[in-house]
């Protein structure tokens, strides 16, 4: 048979052989190669969101703790402000605070009893006290220093030092700012 002969069944089997490969390569090897090439995408795609969602975690994370502390912070200056009831405290806070410094507390002017019942629309006021103190210069300024000691705040806006006609002490005439919440 001329038709079988090895050379003729050689190129016949290299034939069905390649189409073989190329039927197969064409309808199974590409769809599946595309499908895995798809879904390590989607893989990669879920991966970066789940770095992102993790990153934002940590942000979230963050953020609390900061949230947190500048709350403590608020609180902390809240605090500070006395309550409109509290102001009849004022002088026997700085009394103190006088004699912690080895200063004079000498006169106090304020209106405090009329500032507490004043009627108004802000939540925080702020109101002028004027002191004088005798002292020191060291001891005055000791007392100036510490005013974030007070349980209040008490800004000065103006502090005029001049010098006792006796002795080696000085006299700070003192005006500055107390807030306090209206209830």
């Amino acid at each position: 048979m001329k038709f079988l002969d090895p050379v003729r069944l050689f190129f016949l089997l290299l034939i069905v052989m390649a189409t073989g490969s190329f039927t197969w390569y064409l309808f199974y090897y590409q769809p599946v190669s595309y499908a895995s090439h798809e879904m390590l995408e989607t893989l990669i795609s879920y991966h970066d969101k789940v770095s992102r969602v993790g990153k934002m975690l940590e942000n979230v994370e963050e953020l609390e703790t900061t949230l947190s502390d500048e709350q403590e912070a608020i609180e902390g200056l809240r605090n500070k402000i006395l309550p409109s009831g509290e102001l009849n405290t004022v002088a026997g806070h700085l009394s103190a605070h006088a004699v912690a410094n080895q200063v004079i507390l000498v006169d106090l002017n304020s209106d405090l009893n009329n500032f507490a019942s004043a009627a108004s629309d802000e939540s925080i006021q702020g109101m002028l006290v004027q002191f004088e103190l005798r002292g020191k210069y060291i001891q005055i300024g000791g007392f100036m220093q510490d005013l974030d000691e007070l349980p209040f705040y008490l800004r000065p806006t103006r502090v005029l030092l001049s010098k006792l006609k006796s002795g080696s002490e000085l006299k700070a005439e003192v005006d500055a700012r107390i807030y306090s919440w209206n209830d």
